[in-house]
């Protein structure tokens, strides 16, 4: 459905607005079925749809970055008895390979973040 974070893309546009003034946000027939900005009180002019495509892909990379960061979290905690392990001189070659293989995803998810965080 277009715009069905609108209202994130809103706050995300306009931080410093009081929400339940600055606007109002509809959906019905007489929006087409869609989310639509139905009233505008602010002194900016409204978002076009352009705008908000923008506001909507800015979304998606936060979301992709929390989800990567979250990703990094859980291979630190399936790092742990492994890596235990090998500092107790106890790791089997089935450690060993399992640290290798979460520092390599680890490394694909920081490359990604980092080239995100560029641009």
């Amino acid at each position: 459905m277009q715009n069905e974070r609108i209202y994130e893309a809103l706050r995300l546009m306009f931080p410093q607005a009081d929400p339940l003034i600055a606007w109002r946000l509809e959906q019905g027939p007489h929006t087409g079925g869609q989310i639509a900005i139905t009233q505008w009180n602010l002194p900016d002019p409204q978002p076009t749809q352009a705008e908000l495509d923008s506001a909507y892909a800015q979304l998606a990379k936060i979301d992709r970055q929390a989800q990567i960061q979250r990703e990094l979290d859980a291979i630190d905690l399936q790092s742990v008895r492994p890596v235990r392990a090998k500092l107790a001189g106890t790791a089997t070659a089935e450690d060993e390979a399992k640290i290798a293989a979460l520092e390599a995803q680890a490394q694909t998810l920081r490359t990604e973040l980092a080239d995100m965080q560029k641009g």
